[in-house]
């Protein structure tokens, strides 16, 4: 296991520094820069002290210096310091990735909660109304925009209803976070039944379930001794892709609730070309899926010993 992790490290290792290169060069290359999005905001700013800002921010150095003293920078575990802000970019993050993370969590324990059963039951009643309905219900689940479903639950719930706060990160409470967290979860919960069905019923037609049949066993011992442990190595496939993407697909969500995270920040930052604000939302955006990805390649092996990577 630990030459797994080991081998884990040294891809993810591979693909960061892919990532930095690529996002550096992207928004060097790209027209524009910092100082010509104050403009484009309309501020009456002095060509000289436009100059004098971008000497400051050594936006006019050669390429390949700017790159280099990034990468040192980021070596020592600096990310820079903001252009709009003039705030080190780990501090601008340090607030903000709790904010995501936390409506992540939120959003795949919904989706879990409801997507696994769901898929459980239309899996054990194949063709009957509840599977109909369960799988309707998902494919609904993944044909609404995420930000349509968002609107329509701020409209019932809370300027009808006036049960949630409309948008808004509040003291961090729990009725601030359960909307934003509803609309973020609802797709994964839908891939998660659709999924958790089909793995179930192939499952299902194996043949050692027929033999675990064949010998007497009682169906629960099949279910939570076979048919659970054998579909589940697919469903964590989808809980663990979807977990990892949920901080960087989170970004339209915590626009529309007004959500503190890094996807808000990275729109923020996107818009001022704020380049090492981007660079560092988006290095922690690809962090976490990594690491819940090495994770789930971890729980792979506790789950099914059998399972070994080369």
């Amino acid at each position: 296991m630990l030459m797994v992790i080991a081998r884990r490290l040294m891809q993810a290792l591979l693909t960061v520094a892919v990532v930095v290169t690529l996002v550096f060069l992207l928004f060097s290359v790209i027209p524009g820069s910092f100082v010509t999005s104050l403009v484009g905001e309309k501020r009456d700013i002095d060509p000289k002290v436009m100059a004098r800002i971008e000497e400051q921010l050594h936006l006019n150095d050669p390429l390949h210096e700017r790159f280099g003293r990034y990468v040192a920078d980021l070596a020592r575990g600096d990310l820079g310091t903001s252009f709009s802000t003039r705030r080190p970019v780990i501090d601008m993050l340090e607030s903000r990735i709790v904010a995501s993370f936390r409506l992540a969590c939120a959003a795949i324990l919904f989706a879990v909660a409801i997507g696994l059963p769901l898929g459980f039951i239309a899996a054990s009643r194949p063709g009957s109304w509840v599977d109909m309905a369960a799988m309707m219900g998902a494919v609904s689940g993944l044909s609404v925009p995420g930000f349509w479903f968002g609107l329509l639950a701020m409209y019932f719930f809370s300027l009808q209803l006036g049960w949630l706060p409309t948008f808004g990160y509040g003291q961090g409470g729990l009725q601030h976070l359960i909307l934003p967290a509803l609309t973020l979860g609802i797709g994964p919960m839908a891939l998660l039944a659709r999924t958790t069905r089909a793995a179930v019923l192939e499952v299902r037609g194996a043949d050692f379930i027929r033999t675990a049949r064949s010998k007497g066993m009682s169906e629960t011992r099949i279910v939570t001794r076979h048919l659970a442990r054998n579909a589940f190595v697919l469903v964590l496939t989808t809980i663990g892709l979807q977990f990892g993407s949920m901080l960087g697909g989170s970004v339209v969500i915590e626009s529309l609730f007004a959500w503190p995270g890094v996807g808000s920040l990275l729109i923020q930052s996107v818009s001022l070309r704020d380049i090492p604000a981007v660079q560092g939302c988006i290095l922690v955006i690809v962090l976490f899926f990594l690491l819940i990805n090495t994770l789930v390649d971890i729980a792979y092996m506790l789950i099914d010993p059998r399972i070994r990577y080369r």
